[in-house]
């Protein structure tokens, strides 16, 4: 039976070198690590140890500037991706073969104005990835993929081998709480039980409803009263019993990774790596 491949990302300890990385990494029992472009500019040369070291590198490409798609000229598109070529050419280098992705709402337009070019958008993207022998998930950000059944759809109609999804656990609330443009409401069932609730159930639904097609995950929680994300995973409203049994089901083998803010030491990062020792 397949296991998840747990590993930590660099986005919130971007000073810890590459070697205590690697020397925390075997202390929780992990294997995996997901590095980014800022990570590669600061420690140069010292990222062979990772490559030696750890069994997974998962690359989380850059989405702004000269990386940001969808922006509101679809003449963008092919500059953007020629860019993301370039990425893909630094972390192949170094071992990558996963790679992470946020597609954008053009400003002002609804989904179905540009569902067909972030479709075609995504698909190039897939073909990039092949190139490179990696796959590339598209992160389930609002709205592109907002919930189970649109993500499904969404990847059905890329229809590359290349192109899945990344899960992030903690980007449900999005769905709630930002309009049909991206931009923040207010909603009443915000920060309540029956939102936390809803937030689990949209969950299990997105991995059930994507099943092959999930790529990486991305895990964290939400504290309880205001839902500020990325929080250590053994406590807040994201209950994972289910949602790792459906990981059973599925035969997920792939990579879940632990993005939480820095606490004090390593004192967060231990504690989730002791919970998710319970779903090896």
């Amino acid at each position: 039976m397949s296991t998840p491949l747990f590993g930590l990302s660099v986005v919130f300890k971007a000073e810890a070198t590459p070697e205590e990385m690697v020397n925390q990494l075997r202390r929780f029992g992990f294997t995996a690590l997901e590095i980014n472009a800022g990570y590669v500019r600061r420690h140069g040369k010292g990222l062979s140890v990772l490559r030696r070291e750890l069994e997974h590198l998962t690359y989380h490409l850059p989405q702004h500037g000269e990386f940001s798609a969808l922006t509101p000229d679809p003449e963008d598109d092919a500059r953007v991706l020629e860019h993301l070529r370039g990425q893909f050419d630094l972390a192949a280098s170094i071992g990558c073969r996963t790679f992470t992705f946020h597609l954008k709402n053009p400003l002002g337009q609804r989904i179905e104005q540009y569902w067909s070019r972030s479709v075609e958008f995504a698909r190039r993207l897939g073909d990039l990835a092949q190139d490179y022998d990696s796959v590339v998930g598209v992160e389930n950000c609002y709205p592109v993929v907002r919930t189970g059944d649109v993500a499904k759809r969404f990847l059905e109609e890329v229809g590359s081998p290349s192109l899945g999804l990344t899960l992030d656990t903690g980007h449900f609330w999005s769905a709630l709480c930002e309009d049909e443009f991206g931009y923040h409401k207010e909603n009443p069932i915000m920060r309540t039980p029956e939102g936390n609730r809803l937030l689990n159930r949209m969950c299990c639904e997105m991995a059930r409803a994507v099943g092959e097609r999930l790529v990486n995950i991305h895990i964290h929680n939400l504290r309880p009263g205001d839902w500020l994300d990325h929080q250590p995973v053994d406590s807040g409203v994201m209950r994972y019993g289910e949602f790792f049994q459906i990981l059973r089901d599925i035969g997920y083998g792939r990579t879940v990774i632990v993005e939480i803010r820095p606490t004090e030491g390593w004192v967060g990062f231990e504690s989730s790596a002791a919970f998710l020792q319970r779903f090896r």
